[in-house]
């Protein structure tokens, strides 16, 4: 079982073969906010930088060798900030954020591993969080206020899908090309989830007790998905999102992302070295000691 972390307060990616984790530097200063390694061997981490004015630099760069070595790529402005991508292989791939300037969204696609993108920076009117594909067609993509969308040709073309909800949607996740979940922020009563079983033809805001925001979900099946979330919120459904029950984490840190590689083997992150990963897919955790100095965003 291998995870990789994304940590945004220092320049480094750690790895691991559970339980033990190692540090590998990725040759920047810049704030890391994403990960995705589409093989054992290349991926990509996205991030950005801020000069003393506080204008955002986006970053991407590229490793083929297990993350020991980077190489810089151009994303083809400065303007772009990546939040989440999805890789269908080492060759295509999907990233999506927002533009710095307009705050609109932006969707990046490669075919090449990211010698070049093409980026839309128009059609999207809201931030981007996050990207999934059941296909290599077939995707979504989710964003501020409640925002959703569906592509049918790789991440060309997307149309908008009516969510329910005017809260911002930060994470999504599709087992297939109809059912999928979506969550994100309530001020008022906490988190928010929907539900589609119909590949977002309509979403069904899902009842549930969550009194934080939840910033990462993922499904195992038709049935059954786990979200994380504020203040070391986890909360988990077997019955299609009927009834979400809480799970102790261990920790009073935020939450900030979720995978399992296998039904029963996964890992959490979060702020001042957060870890936690389980064997019994996802019913308890194990808090795992990190940098106490690091933020850790993404896993994958």
């Amino acid at each position: 079982m291998l995870f990789l972390l994304c940590l945004c307060s220092i320049p480094l990616l750690v790895r691991s073969q559970v339980p033990t984790w190692w540090q590998e530097n990725t040759q920047t200063l810049s704030r890391l906010r994403n990960v995705n390694f589409p093989d054992n061997t290349t991926g990509w981490i996205f991030g950005d930088s801020s000069d003393v004015t506080g204008f955002v630099t986006g970053i991407i760069k590229k490793s083929v060798d297990q993350g020991q070595a980077w190489t810089s790529q151009n994303m083809g402005s400065n303007n772009f900030r990546v939040y989440s991508s999805y890789f269908f292989n080492i060759s295509s791939g999907v990233a999506v954020g927002r533009h710095q300037v307009t705050g609109q969204g932006i969707v990046m696609l490669t075919a090449n591993g990211g010698t070049t993108w093409n980026t839309d920076s128009v059609s999207i009117p809201e931030r981007l969080y996050d990207v999934d594909f059941s296909t290599n067609n077939i995707g979504w993509i989710c964003g501020r206020n409640g925002y959703l969308g569906r592509t049918n040709d790789g991440g060309n073309n997307w149309t908008p899908q009516n969510s329910g909800t005017a809260e911002h949607l930060f994470s999504l996740d599709f087992v297939d090309s109809t059912s999928g979940w979506a969550v994100g922020a309530d001020p008022a009563t906490g988190g928010t989830i929907v539900r589609t079983i119909d590949g977002g033809a309509t979403w069904t805001l899902q009842t549930n007790t969550v009194l934080n925001d939840l910033m990462a979900v993922y499904a195992f099946d038709q049935t059954k998905a786990i979200a994380v979330g504020i203040a070391g919120t986890i909360v988990m459904t077997s019955d299609s999102g009927n009834t979400w029950t809480p799970i102790t984490s261990g920790t009073p840190e935020d939450l900030f992302d979720v995978t399992f590689t296998d039904q029963n083997h996964g890992g959490i992150v979060g702020p001042a070295g957060t870890i936690l990963v389980s064997s019994a897919g996802g019913v308890t955790w194990m808090l795992q000691v990190g940098n106490p100095t690091t933020e850790i965003i993404s896993i994958c």
